[in-house]
């Protein structure tokens, strides 16, 4: 995909040939240029995710965003979670990514939990609450 490819040689060009699009052929342009960048530049892609809105067609892009550096930088990836515009689809997130980097850095899942309980879904704290055997 030409999006793409132009994110890999020239991201800050991709980013600003992908504002100029449409917004349906945004979307598109959208996933491509995620899967670049976000390997180069997380922060970035997170930032620019962001800037383009709540247009449920941009969930693609952001979705492979989160599987993209939920190992890496899984609190920027839960911080991007919220961007996402279907509840249900955040909650599954959510829980993926927390359990994921619950078993590999209980005590940094735990802190981000706690500094971020009062925007997470009632029952993803509650899950993160009950004794470990019980999750």
């Amino acid at each position: 995909e030409i999006a793409q490819v132009w994110a890999n040689n020239d991201p800050n060009e991709a980013l600003a040939w992908a504002e100029s699009l449409p917004r349906d052929t945004l979307t598109s342009a959208a996933d491509g240029i995620t899967l670049q960048l976000a390997r180069i530049d997380p922060t970035t892609t997170a930032d620019w995710l962001s800037s383009l809105g709540d247009d449920p067609g941009l969930d693609s892009a952001r979705e492979s965003f989160l599987y993209r550096i939920q190992s890496s930088d899984p609190a920027l990836a839960l911080d991007s979670v919220p961007t996402l515009s279907d509840p249900g689809m955040q909650r599954r997130h959510y829980l993926r990514i927390l359990n994921r980097w619950n078993r590999s850095d209980q005590q940094s899942a735990s802190a981000w939990i706690t500094r971020n309980a009062a925007a997470l879904p009632e029952d993803v704290v509650q899950h993160y609450s009950r004794p470990k055997e019980e999750q």
